[in-house]
């Protein structure tokens, strides 16, 4: 019978390379925007919060990324950025890091055959028959 069990690590997996981090759901809240967007708020010891700054730090804003929260299966996600949080009366041993991720959307067919040029610079050429 399988377990029900749900973990208590939400890894974050680069698409393309696998690399990943865990990180204990503890330190960690999310909240969701009505623009399809979601922040990983992070608050931890300092020594805690070290690979997880090193894994997301210079990575492009485009990036994908894998997320499986608790072991519950992941989903996609496009990275979009990291901040320092502030927080007054906050512990100096406690830092606070802010990831912002984006839905992953596949567009349908239906979807693609709808969307528009987008530039009026760019004409595509066209071969014309002699």
């Amino acid at each position: 019978m399988p377990s029900s069990k749900i973990g208590s690590h939400v890894k974050f997996t680069k698409v393309g390379s696998e690399e990943s981090i865990k990180v204990n759901q503890k330190y960690l809240t999310l909240r969701e925007s009505s623009n399809k967007i979601m922040a990983f708020s992070l608050k931890a010891p300092i020594f805690e919060t070290i690979e997880f700054e090193r894994f997301f730090e210079g990575m492009p804003s485009s990036q994908k990324i894998k997320v499986n929260i608790g072991e519950t299966g992941g989903f996609g996600a496009n990275f979009r950025g990291l901040i320092h949080g502030k927080e007054n009366n906050q512990n100096k041993d406690i830092a606070h890091f802010i990831v912002y991720l984006e839905e992953y959307k596949c567009p349908k067919k239906e979807e693609i055959k709808n969307i528009g040029q987008s530039s009026h610079r760019f004409n595509p050429k066209v071969k014309k028959n002699k």
